[in-house]
């Protein structure tokens, strides 16, 4: 089962725009994983393709893979993730 989150801080965008990125975030995580893994995390930095990291031994294990990415502002991007960004997500249709 796929289920997908998305957290968008003072966004004023359309609804019908965040609709379509959650449509195109579900058929990322439906890509294959040798093509999700050309976004993979690199070590000691949490965006990207990955899972999340156990911290404690007494944390509950839940499964699961997570796309995170920095887009705002500019400056914190990572270059190394965008230049590999399927073709839905670099169309840039904001502001």
């Amino acid at each position: 089962m796929l289920s997908c989150w998305l957290q968008l801080v003072n966004h004023g965008i359309d609804s019908s725009f965040l609709e379509k990125l959650e449509t195109e975030v579900q058929e990322f995580f439906n890509l294959p994983m040798k093509e999700k893994q050309k976004l993979w995390q690199r070590s000691g930095e949490f965006e990207g393709f990955g899972q999340v990291n156990i911290v404690s031994e007494n944390q509950k294990l839940d499964w699961g893979d997570m796309f995170i990415l920095t887009t705002e502002p500019i400056r914190s991007r990572k270059s190394h993730l965008f230049s590999k960004l399927p073709p839905p997500f670099r169309y840039e249709s904001c502001c």
